[in-house]
């Protein structure tokens, strides 16, 4: 098959265009991958600190707790020792003496 000039003149810049044209596609599928990709990092990412967010809500919620449950048992504790001083050192009635013997 051969190819007069004329034909020649009109075939070959459609072969460059359609080389371009194929390059550019080429390059757009490249493009959408990139951004998938991108997006796909983003949304794991945003998983992740929503996680450990949540996590450390948890261990504040839990350390808040804990020292909750300490100061009471700390009240509970200075209570019963009051009670146990109150009850040996009355102000009004003196000192117990047993008398059996």
């Amino acid at each position: 098959m051969s190819l007069k000039a004329i034909e020649l003149q009109i075939a070959l810049p459609k072969t460059f265009e359609a080389g371009k044209i194929a390059e550019q596609q080429q390059q757009q599928s490249q493009l959408a991958q990139n951004y998938a990709a991108e997006g796909s990092a983003k949304e794991l990412t945003e998983k992740r600190t929503y996680v450990n967010k949540n996590e450390d809500k948890q261990d504040v919620m839990i350390a808040e707790d804990s020292c909750h449950r300490d100061s009471v048992n700390h009240i509970n504790r200075k209570k019963k020792q009051e009670n146990s001083q109150h009850s040996s050192h009355h102000p009004y009635k003196g000192i117990l003496i047993d008398y059996n013997g």
